[in-house]
């Protein structure tokens, strides 16, 4: 096993989730520099969360004219540079073109990444897997910490700029080389829809993301708004983010003890219940 490789992997997998992790706490200075509302800021951040989500499906065509290794590298290249608009005259029509593409870009690394990791380690892919996880988990827990210092030694178009320089600095990694067993096809490209067992997955993980990004994007602005300093509403999310790495490391081991099966239920279960404490549970008079 390439211990650089999979330093950067890691690396590029905690750079491809810093970009919309960024926006969350510095949503009050970017909707006050674009004369725009928070509300309004929701719609572009919608957007931009779709096309990160809408674009992956394009990977597996992609990944049939294209090295695993290319494809990594198009798409920490190309996140990057579409964030350079920012250097201009930024209004929300540019903001919201900018974010974008970036979202678009990034939206490949996932699926890409994971099959770079069973052609490059197959004799080590879960362990891979886990270290590769391991650091997009601990970069979205830095993440918000830092985009925020940044912003206040500059401003936020420094902080998403930085991580857009990174991105391209980091692609030069995986700017050669193949896979190695790579089978490239030549045909058409086509799309073909999951089996029957992925399409429950697949609701599972929207009704999910209709909360988690949510509560995402929106709590920093509402810590903010009640009073908190920006510092401290990027802490609260980084200790949320860091929450989530224990999930999974929890989610795992049940799965490997009690199967995937009843890890899922688990997880859909105890969902609404933390939602119903959120909404109705007596800490949130510390944010009235």
């Amino acid at each position: 096993m390439r211990i650089s490789g999979v330093i950067f992997l890691g690396l590029a997998h905690a750079i491809n989730h810093s970009f919309l992790l960024a926006i969350p706490v510095l949503l009050p200075q970017i909707a006050s520099f674009l004369h725009v509302s928070i509300y309004d800021m929701g719609y572009v951040t919608s957007l931009a969360y779709f096309l990160y989500g809408f674009g992956s499906i394009f990977a597996g065509p992609l990944s049939k004219r294209f090295s695993s290794r290319r494809l990594v590298f198009f798409s920490l290249l190309f996140s990057g540079l579409s964030l350079t608009p920012l250097l201009l005259h930024v209004n929300v029509y540019v903001f919201t073109f900018s974010l974008a593409l970036n979202s678009l870009f990034a939206s490949i690394y996932h699926p890409i990444a994971n099959k770079l990791i069973s052609e490059d380690y197959c004799g080590s892919v879960g362990r891979v897997m886990g270290l590769h996880g391991l650091g997009g988990s601990l970069g979205s827990v830095v993440v918000p910490m830092f985009s925020i210092t940044i912003s206040q030694v500059f401003d936020w178009r420094a902080s998403l700029m930085f991580l857009g320089f990174l991105s391209m600095i980091l692609s030069m990694a995986f700017i050669n080389g193949g896979s190695k067993s790579l089978h490239i096809e030549t045909g058409s490209l086509s799309f073909g829809f999951p089996y029957d067992r992925v399409k429950w997955i697949i609701l599972f993980s929207i009704s999910i993301g209709l909360f988690s990004r949510g509560f995402e994007l929106f709590l920093p602005s509402l810590l903010i708004s009640r009073g908190f300093d920006q510092l401290y509403a990027a802490m609260a999310m980084s200790l949320l983010l860091l929450s989530g790495v224990f999930g999974q490391l929890f989610g795992g081991f049940f799965a490997d003890v009690k199967g995937s099966l009843k890890a899922l239920i688990l997880s859909f279960t105890f969902v609404p219940i933390s939602l119903i404490f959120i909404v109705f549970g007596r800490w949130n008079i510390y944010l009235s």
